[in-house]
């Protein structure tokens, strides 16, 4: 009598160990290539059959893809029910991948989504049902009940807890800048995605941070905004950084930026806003910056760069022709206040700023030994003296040097104290070739450039290293901010991911 519910547990036990297996590599390649953890999960668990299918057991293949004639790999000859009409199945004999792991199973799955322009949908999709729905329009499945068998798999087992990155939550935090705070229901909670970019939209009236709050409530509204500035400067908070914003009609987007809904103190045609606004936002532009370590604002004119707009992403004349036209000049100012400007110092030029010695791709010498996560931090975290490069500058802060870990044993990542900096690598001759040491260290890229990654190389703004296959290959530049290089496999689809500069030479 005790052997069934013995069987049951253990086949319980089974299925967790395997959620959490297929769980961790799916959480890692889903800040590559953008597609859901928990749909990944779901997916292996139909089409393996929880790991005990013939495909999984004698070919590592979780996710059954049949191998056409771009696999290049490993093939396993078995028979499959296919249904082409919506209504019989068909059996038949098909060459499948095979793989060496299911590791390796996993990262095939994503490229090969990624590398087909019908998937296009499943990639940056943050709505797991919508993602689902979206593999099947694509054709990966023939079954007609495919989307809802992994819709269920998702919502029985929870496996949404898995598309939350296990760090950026607890490392986001809102802006001190805030005067008002009226919390939407209307947002995705948490962001799956680390902040990188800025949207700035406009109210389309002259709203009070107050009114904008109750815009935003109601859940009929299906709408809403990180942050709200006012025509008098007041800033409201409608939704946490740390959760993303129905703001900009592409959650892709969204996922990725700090959203801002600017008050108007003029009408159409124009949608003009006052000096205190525009003084404010950049303001506000330069510590969303500063707290999420974004070097530099780059605007583009189109949703490439890390400065965009409502009108990008749908048919829509927001933010206006004022803010609009303003854009290049919110990037220039703030650049000017992080230090990531043409000028040579880093100086603002405004009230209480002051000229620094040090600039952004400066190599230095840090004796101190504590960092902080904000220039305007009142307490830091110990690290290790060394060599560092300063990747960003804030004239007006506390702590107004951003600096990385330039080899050895350093381990500064953060903002540090003027006082802890003894000067530049290499001022004084010390070094036996200064200016090849330079030029090591600051490697012309561009986009498309085909580049090779140093094994020390980190995924950048962390100690992780990226899977080891990625030190042996051939690598696209895909975006460059800064030192921040976004690197892939590919010179299209997918991406590796983000890595300092220091790290890569041309191939």
């Amino acid at each position: 009598m005790r052997g069934p519910p013995v069987f049951l547990e253990e086949c319980i036990m089974e299925q967790k160990k395997f959620v959490e297996t297929i769980g961790k590599m799916a959480r890692e390649d889903m800040g590559k290539s953008r597609i859901l953890a928990s749909v990944t999960i779901a997916q292996a668990i139909l089409e393996s059959g929880w790991g005990t299918s013939e495909l999984c057991i004698n070919a590592n293949a979780l996710f059954g893809i049949k191998a056409d004639a771009r696999w290049g790999g490993k093939v396993y000859s078995k028979e499959t029910k296919e249904c082409y009409d919506g209504v019989n199945y068909t059996t038949i004999t098909a060459l499948f991948r095979a793989y060496e792991s299911w590791e390796e199973s996993v990262l095939d799955h994503s490229a090969f989504l990624a590398e087909s322009q019908r998937y296009t949908a499943v990639i940056g999709e943050t709505d797991y049902k919508a993602a689902c729905r979206a593999l099947k329009a694509a054709g990966y499945a023939t079954d007609p009940s495919y989307p809802q068998k992994l819709i269920s798999l998702i919502e029985q087992y929870k496996l949404t807890a898995y598309d939350k990155a296990e760090t950026e939550e607890s490392t986001m935090s809102n802006s001190p800048l805030v005067n008002y705070v009226k919390i939407s229901p209307n947002k995705s909670s948490p962001r799956n995605n680390k902040i990188k970019k800025i949207t700035i939209h406009h109210m389309a009236g002259n709203l009070s941070v107050e009114t904008c709050g109750n815009v935003f409530a109601p859940t009929s509204r299906q709408a809403s905004s990180n942050y709200g500035i006012g025509s008098d400067g007041r800033v409201g908070m409608y939704v946490e950084e740390k959760d993303r914003a129905w703001t900009s009609s592409n959650a892709d987007n969204d996922n990725q930026a700090v959203t801002i809904e600017v008050a108007n103190n003029g009408g159409a045609p124009n949608w003009p806003v006052s000096d205190k606004a525009m003084a404010k936002l950049i303001e506000l532009c330069v510590d969303i910056c500063e707290r999420n370590g974004i070097e530099k604002l780059n605007f583009t004119g189109d949703k490439s760069g890390n400065l965009t707009m409502h009108k990008y992403f749908a048919a829509t004349a927001c933010p206006g022709p004022y803010l609009e036209s303003k854009f290049q000049y919110i990037a220039d100012e703030v650049n000017k206040r992080l230090g990531a400007g043409g000028q040579s110092t880093g100086s603002t030029g405004g009230s209480g700023s002051s000229t620094l010695e040090y600039k952004v791709g400066d190599i230095v010498n840090f004796t101190g030994d504590t960092h902080y996560t904000s220039a305007t931090s009142t307490s830091g975290k110990a690290c290790k003296p060394g060599q560092a490069k300063v990747t960003a500058v804030a004239p007006s802060g506390k702590h107004p040097y951003h600096l990385i870990k330039n080899g050895g044993t350093c381990t500064v990542y953060g903002w540090v104290d003027a006082a802890d900096i003894s000067g530049k690598v290499g001022s004084t001759g010390s070094t036996s070739s200064g200016s090849t040491g330079s030029t090591a260290q600051e490697t012309t890229l561009s986009v498309g450039d085909v580049v090779k990654m140093d094994k020390a190389a980190t995924v950048y703004g962390t100690s992780g290293k990226f899977d080891s296959w990625v030190y042996g290959a051939k690598l696209y530049v895909r975006q460059i901010n800064g030192s921040r290089i976004v690197v892939s496999t590919q010179k299209t689809g997918a991406v590796t991911g983000a890595v300092d500069k220091k790290y890569l030479t041309k191939a």
